[in-house]
């Protein structure tokens, strides 16, 4: 064998030796990070810990051959150079590749804080205190440290390949690249043997309607044809027209729903004495709560994430093969589903599709940003979101406020008639796929949203520190917020029934489970639906709300029609829900045995928490941080 062949042949098998320890190395490195971060051994999911390692190896091997490969010529290139010439064009190469690395990572980091700076400087006509850019100082310092060690290897292993003088970097043996390979073949290998099989079992679809109003859709009766293909749904499957969320708002609401588990249990909730969403309070859910995609993934389903509230990124993402959470429009978020099942509907699939367009600042695309037209013909204006914030009475019966209001509203509506389009085209899909028949289809929402509904008794009653009232949610647990959408379709579910029980939304996750065929966790505090839809249980089901983000805090207790609502520091309120559906009188007073009963209730139920507190992060990136000022949940 020539020289030159024997020197190809040994760079060829150098470089597969060093793709080999690369990538079983930082594959090794992510399956512990991921597996102690969602706490997969912890629950007992050592499938979980091998379906981590499979997915991180499968992930890594693109890039880590893309890399191996360009390693290969660039050392060829070198080769070929006189040995003096070598050492100018590898820094020149490094040097290029760390410039790039650093422009991509630093553009990454400071992008919104560029964003921010300029924006103190225009409004202030000064530049920013130096306290405020320390953060970002020392992510940039971090990237930069991190860019040039990577180059300092990158420069030891092509260096050594190219026959630069200096130490030879090599392995001590072909044995040691080899059993490097062999164990992630062997992670690869026995994920695929031990997968369990849900071979027979449903899919199962969850479409989640974020900021969706019960009362708002068509099918509750609402005189504007906001969602006639949900009502189609409801028609051929069941239709659940009294369902309570446990939380105002969406972090704390749907970690109950896909765990199971209220918002005291699982921690998803902000515990502050004043609530207020903070960047340096983050709640979320953590890695000991199952999620509803975990149970699922456990059991060998293919599990997928598509959504569009950036609070399901905090804790929710566990247990999904693919999970993407981006602030978008329901026609992409829809449509990436779609893509994904086209790959992955060979197999049982739990997919979670989240639409967040009837969410903060309502831009529905054309036609349904004028699809309701308002008795004004006023075009809507990004830009005003809830300028219009309550301070007196008066305010509320002004004609221009009118005008405002039914603007705000004809603009929701219009959000939810899109969604419900893309809803149309996502079930579309599934039948002409074949797929309809053995697909548990749910449909729900998380919270509601207020139109001033109850401005001036908040007004009169209630602390809000942001000063506004009546308007959004997570601040009270009147009905606008609390009452939810829940349509099931499927197998085992009713055609055209409608339950008229009340129940809770930490019912879905074991309704979805018995439906499946699977027991739930233990611990859960939810229960299964299926004795409902079976006929051999009646009557409602109590329901605990808790978890507001602005002003004190606030619990309520919905029993046998009525809703108990109750603060420390503030007036309670007693409501009879079926002859005062608008919660509009109290009934404290006049009703002191059944307010004295429930109040009871609900401190025994605060007392089972004692000692509990919410779990938290102290920190916030500032991307994040931006996507949650979109949303208008942080100023």
């Amino acid at each position: 064998m020539s020289r030159d062949r024997a020197s190809f042949v040994e760079i060829l098998f150098r470089s597969v030796g060093f793709i080999a320890v690369g990538w079983t190395a930082a594959g090794l490195a992510k399956t512990i990070v991921e597996s102690v971060r969602h706490g997969y051994a912890g629950h007992g999911h050592l499938y979980l810990v091998l379906w981590s390692g499979a997915s991180t190896y499968r992930s890594l091997f693109v890039p880590f051959l893309a890399g191996g490969a360009l390693v290969f010529a660039v050392v060829l290139l070198l080769r070929r150079l006189p040995e003096k010439r070598r050492s100018i064009v590898l820094l020149l190469l490094i040097a290029a590749a760390a410039a790039a690395a650093l422009l991509h990572f630093g553009y990454r980091v400071n992008r919104y804080e560029l964003a921010a700076f300029w924006k103190e400087v225009r409004s202030t006509r000064s530049l920013p205190a130096a306290s405020s850019t320390a953060l970002v100082s020392a992510a940039n310092l971090g990237v930069a440290v991190l860019v040039l060690f990577h180059a300092f290897l990158f420069r030891r292993v092509l260096g050594a390949l190219a026959g630069i003088r200096g130490r030879r970097l090599h392995p001590r043996s072909g044995l040691f690249s080899a059993a490097a390979l062999l164990f992630a073949l062997l992670v690869l290998g026995g994920e695929a043997a031990l997968r369990p099989s849900a071979r027979g079992r449903p899919n199962v679809l969850l479409i989640a309607l974020d900021t969706t109003r019960q009362d708002h859709l068509t099918s509750a009766g609402y005189p504007r044809e906001t969602a006639p293909r949900i009502a189609r749904l409801a028609r051929e499957g069941t239709l659940f027209v009294e369902t309570v969320s446990q939380a105002p708002w969406t972090l704390s609401s749907f970690a109950s729903m896909l765990t199971g588990l209220y918002p005291s249990t699982h921690g998803a909730y902000i515990g502050t004495e004043e609530r207020l969403l903070r960047r340096d309070h983050v709640p979320f859910v953590a890695p000991r709560h199952a999620t509803l995609a975990e149970i699922f993934k456990n059991a060998g389903y293919a599990t997928a994430c598509e959504a569009a509230n950036t609070y399901l990124r905090f804790g929710l993402e566990q247990g999904y093969d693919h999970c993407r959470v981006e602030l978008r429009p329901a026609g992409e978020t829809a449509g990436a589903l779609l893509s994904w099942l086209e790959t992955n509907s060979g197999r049982p699939f739990f997919a979670f599709l989240h639409f967040n367009d009837a969410h903060m600042p309502n831009v529905p695309p054309s036609p349904y940003d004028r699809i309701f037209p308002t008795s004004t013909g006023r075009a809507h204006t990004n830009e005003e979101k809830w300028d219009w914030q309550y301070t007196k009475g008066k305010d509320l019966n002004e004609r221009a406020f009118e005008e405002f209001r039914e603007h705000k509203v004809a603009i929701y509506d219009g959000c939810i008639r899109y969604m419900d389009s893309e809803i149309g085209r996502v079930l579309a899909w599934l039948g002409a796929r074949g797929l309809a028949e053995n697909t548990l289809v749910g449909i729900v929402s998380d919270h509601g949203e207020e139109f001033w509904d109850h401005a001036e008794a908040q007004a009169a009653a209630y602390r809000d520190p942001r000063g506004l009232y009546g308007v959004g949610h997570g601040h009270t647990l009147f009905e606008e917020q609390l009452r939810l959408l829940f349509v099931l379709r499927g197998p085992g579910v009713p055609r055209g029934e409608i339950v008229s029980s009340r129940v809770r939304a930490i019912d879905l996750t074991p309704t979805f489970l018995d439906l499946a065929g699977f027991e739930p966790p233990e611990g859960i505090e939810g229960r299964s639906l299926v004795p409902l839809l079976k006929g051999a249980e009646e009557g409602d089901r109590p329901a605990f709300a808790e978890a507001v983000i602005y002003g004190p805090d606030r619990r309520a207790l919905v029993r046998d029609g009525y809703k108990y609502v109750w603060s420390p520091d503030e007036p309670h309120f007693l409501f009879d829900l079926e002859a005062d559906p608008g919660e509009t009188m109290n009934l404290l007073e006049s009703e002191p045995e059944r307010a004295e009963s429930m109040r009871s209730e609900i401190e025994a139920w605060l007392a089972r928490g004692t000692g509990k507190r919410p779990d938290v992060r102290e920190t916030l990136d500032e991307e994040t941080l931006e996507e949650l000022k979109a949303l208008g949940y942080i100023e």
